[in-house]
């Protein structure tokens, strides 16, 4: 397990076959669990190595949606 662990250092696609081990070991339990770690490291991998744009507030996100929808009525 500890070649699974340095190679995940190198290779960040790894971390699959690092959980796969964790849960055989019994160390997660929960599937959930493993999916969080997986997509917040998957989020963190994404913002430090692309570029991506910063998500706006949900409010405003919210009266965007609000707002298609409604001109989405009024054509029909």
């Amino acid at each position: 397990m500890l070649e699974l662990y340095y190679s995940y250092r190198m290779n960040p696609f790894v971390l699959k076959q690092l959980i796969a081990q964790l849960m055989k070991l019994k160390y997660l339990r929960s599937s959930k669990l493993a999916y969080v770690g997986v997509g917040v490291y998957t989020g963190m991998y994404i913002a430090q190595n692309y570029d991506v744009p910063k998500v706006s507030d949900p409010a405003s996100l919210v009266q965007k949606i609000a707002e298609i929808f409604e001109e989405d009525i009024k054509k029909k």
